[in-house]
């Protein structure tokens, strides 16, 4: 909506389980002026931009003298080995935007984001940044700076996608006693995909009503797109002691729905 909203025609692309499928991307949108992506971990299904995916990509990017965005999508909280680096870190990083911000780990009212980019796009990104809208505070900025200089915000990393991996294995645990046949590690969350017709919107107002946090996910499909049906389960914020009753109230609530 925002790209619409700038006048930008956005086509959506398909993602499987190498990330975006670039051979279609360059059918699709054979004059496209930039790709956006999430290379790091693509929200919702969790999966990383496969090393001939992230070559393909940089390829199209160089031979249509084309941009490529790369969103900073959860790659710091990377819960499955080792995450892979940034493609603006590496061979083509002169046609790649790299933008992220401090929300998902630090917290949202920090108010910071960040843009790494090549240095002749610098002084226009600096100019659209200072029109549109206001500078982040400067004490956030230097105390933010000294955190990340002093080794802090990689130690909290570290701690934190620690905490994550042991909240998304005891619910993916707690999932497997209680029969769900399919549950999907997904990077933050936990996926339980269901079947073709499945109301998964319904669903997940009903969740809410019970105070269950999900998210339905047939809403994170472009329009048009042909939508799967699933119940997307975030595992940052869970409490272990009401895992176990939440999970068999939340599949008494799935079986009244199907």
């Amino acid at each position: 909506m925002a790209l619409e909203s700038a006048g930008v025609h956005p086509v959506p692309v398909a993602v499987d389980h190498e990330g975006i499928d670039v051979a279609q991307g360059r059918v699709m949108a054979p004059a496209a002026a930039s790709a956006l992506v999430t290379p790091g971990q693509q929200a919702p299904m969790g999966v990383s931009l496969s090393p001939a995916r992230r070559k393909a990509l940089i390829d199209w990017a160089r031979e249509s003298h084309s941009w490529i965005i790369e969103d900073d999508y959860l790659a710091e909280l990377h819960l499955e080995g080792r995450a892979l680096p940034a493609l603006a870190s590496g061979d083509g990083a002169d046609r790649v935007i790299h933008i992220g911000t401090f929300s998902k780990t630090l917290a949202p009212m920090i108010g910071l984001g960040f843009i790494v980019a090549p240095r002749g796009l610098v002084k226009r990104l600096t100019e659209m940044a200072w029109w549109l809208a206001t500078p982040p505070n400067n004490a956030v900025q230097i105390a933010l700076t000294r955190f990340m200089r002093d080794g802090h915000y990689f130690r909290h990393l570290r701690r934190t996608r620690q905490i994550y991996t042991e909240r998304r294995s005891l619910l993916c645990d707690t999932l497997q006693r209680c029969n769900v046949p399919v549950a999907l590690g997904a990077g933050l969350s936990v996926i339980l995909p269901q079947p073709s017709g499945f109301d998964d919107a319904r669903l997940a107002l009903q969740a809410r009503e019970a105070l269950l946090a999900v998210s339905p996910l047939s809403a994170w499909f472009a329009k048009g797109s042909r939508a799967r049906s699933g119940i997307i389960l975030g595992v940052a914020n869970i409490r272990s002691e009401r895992v176990e009753a939440d999970c068999h109230h939340l599949l008494t609530l799935m079986r009244s729905t199907s």
